[in-house]
């Protein structure tokens, strides 16, 4: 990657409180073939869940006549723009937008597939969360269903890197991006501590015409062991880890997604009354 360039500094850089959802949505734009993957994996479902759903950029390629979309995201943002995106739309059928916790959601109702796309994983901040999420995928899904999910790959950087925190205190230029009539320079840094398996990843976002935006993308990786027992603690069966959308298999030291897909049980000892 390239350094980003600091060769006029006329302002400060502005610390935001959250981040932008105009700028979050330009620069996290998904990984190439997650809509498709989506769309497959989603074929023969009744009922779709999803888990962040953004702005609903895959939520909305999901619509099939006599299908029920929900989409779930605690960022009022967020979902503003999610409502713009369907609204333009017209062919979808009707889709519920919820605002809320993918940790502690309560919807009264279950789904043939919940899905979190593009590490949205990745939002809950420690095990307990973990769990928590997968206890209330769990009761959300119908008995069969499946949970499908996609984030990048942390176990070659986990097993390979430092230990203690890691700061890298230098940005590198990672985008360009349009937002209205404003261009940015993207570029990030971030500080990672490997025991916490914690990267908290500073955006910052400098125009020719403003004072640069700084925003923090705070992140708790999982491990693929960790998501195969969390899942199966929580009444899931682990049917598949693959290393990308192909559904190439999963290698630990290689892969840069880790793609999973869980079932619960039709016969399910843990019960499958709704919430």
């Amino acid at each position: 990657m390239v350094a980003c360039s600091e060769s006029k500094p006329e302002r400060e850089p502005v610390a935001v409180t959250g981040y932008p959802a105009d700028l979050y949505l330009a620069t996290h734009a998904g990984n190439p073939g997650d809509v498709s993957f989506y769309r497959t994996r989603c074929e023969g479902a009744q009922s779709v869940l999803e888990l962040g759903c953004g702005d609903a950029r895959v939520l909305s390629r999901l619509g099939h006549p006599g299908r029920r979309l929900v989409g779930l995201d605690h960022d009022t943002g967020f979902l503003e723009h999610a409502r713009t995106r369907l609204r333009r739309q017209r062919t979808l059928p009707p889709t519920d937008l919820v605002e809320g916790d993918m940790r502690r959601f309560q919807l009264r109702e279950q789904f043939d597939r919940i899905i979190i796309p593009y590490g949205g994983l990745f939002c809950l901040p420690d095990e307990i969360a973990l769990h928590d999420c997968l206890r209330a995928i769990h009761a959300h899904l119908a008995p069969g269903g499946q949970l499908i999910l996609d984030t990048y790959a942390a176990d070659a950087f986990h097993g390979q890197g430092p230990t203690g925190d890691s700061d890298q205190r230098g940005f590198s230029k990672v985008a360009t991006i349009n937002v209205g009539r404003v261009r940015y320079d993207v570029a990030e840094r971030s500080e990672w501590n490997r025991e916490q398996q914690t990267l908290n990843v500073c955006y910052r976002y400098q125009s020719a015409t403003r004072a640069a935006i700084e925003a923090w993308l705070p992140q708790r990786y999982v491990l693929a062991s960790q998501l195969r027992d969390a899942a199966l603690a929580e009444g899931l069966e682990p049917m598949n880890l693959w290393g990308g959308f192909d559904r190439r298999p999963y290698d630990p030291a290689g892969s840069d997604l880790m793609v999973f897909r869980a079932t619960k049980p039709a016969a399910d000892p843990l019960g499958c009354a709704t919430q």
